[in-house]
């Protein structure tokens, strides 16, 4: 082995220790490329998915606004198109959430991920294991987030983990991303 993640740690550890030391450089790269350059990536295409949603919503006003009024010949197919760009606007929405769940619960780690090396590997172990559990608890959350945001997702994971009792009317055939209620 190479070991070229710890050349230049200079910090003697006892044989019968499992700790995870890194160089600077090992530090700083790994972190980027696992977590920061991705980061600036998703928040960049958010951004952009951010103004779209936002140029939708004032369509929405505009439309509704015409509807109140009666004008506009065709108002079924503006109905159909104000449910797309609502149900645009929610994927948005969630998208958002789900993703700033992720940040806020990741951030922590990555930085003492690369702050550690800096200041002579100092931070406590049990800071390192409380950031990396809300990592993982993260990953546990994603579930639920999709399950709060998304009906057609809600009855999957509910069909999934056996709980067909409480999808009132629903049955071992039936198709997930259909429900009585469309519009919602």
């Amino acid at each position: 082995m190479l070991d070229l993640h710890v050349a230049g740690v200079d910090i003697l550890l006892p044989k019968d220790v499992c700790v995870f030391l890194v160089n600077r450089i090992y530090a700083v790269m790994a972190s980027m490329v696992a977590f920061y350059l991705p980061m600036a990536v998703m928040l960049i295409a958010y951004w952009k998915i951010f103004k779209v949603a936002k140029r939708q919503a004032r369509q929405i006003s505009a439309m509704e606004s015409q509807m109140a009024a009666g004008v506009g010949k065709d108002s079924s197919k503006k109905q159909r198109h104000r449910n797309t760009m609502k149900r645009e606007r929610k994927a948005a929405k969630t998208l958002g959430i789900i993703m700033g769940v992720f940040l806020i619960f990741w951030m922590p780690f990555f930085t003492v991920n690369i702050v550690d090396p800096f200041i002579e590997y100092s931070t406590e172990v049990v800071v390192w294991d409380i950031f990396l559990w809300l990592g993982y608890i993260n990953s546990s959350l994603n579930p639920f987030l999709y399950g709060f945001f998304n009906r057609s997702f809600r009855r999957a994971f509910l069909m999934f983990i056996g709980c067909r009792v409480c999808l009132p009317g629903s049955s071992p055939g039936m198709e997930l991303s259909h429900t009585k209620e469309r519009g919602k």
